[in-house]
């Protein structure tokens, strides 16, 4: 990852770069990729990534502590046990 004057990575990113900087593994950006997740333009047969793009994916992403979906929370509450 060549970063930019502030320790980030420069404004165009490889594949290999976004997985680094997202931690995850490269085949898991690929599903990204796959399932039209996250944004990428190709170069040849290379993927490509803008920075301020993979941020605002990220930030869009952010839960702070609070469930994404109303309806989730029915999934956190244990099942009945049906004793009558």
């Amino acid at each position: 990852m060549k970063p930019d004057g502030d320790g980030m990575p420069g404004p165009v990113m490889t594949a290999n770069e976004v997985a680094q900087y997202l931690r995850v593994h490269q085949s898991t950006l690929y599903k990204l990729i796959r399932r039209g997740e996250i944004q990428f333009f190709k170069v040849g047969s290379d993927y490509r990534f803008n920075r301020e793009a993979i941020e605002k994916w990220i930030a869009d992403r952010r839960v702070d502590g609070r469930l994404p979906d109303p309806d989730a929370s029915r999934l956190l509450k244990p099942p009945a046990l049906g004793l009558h």
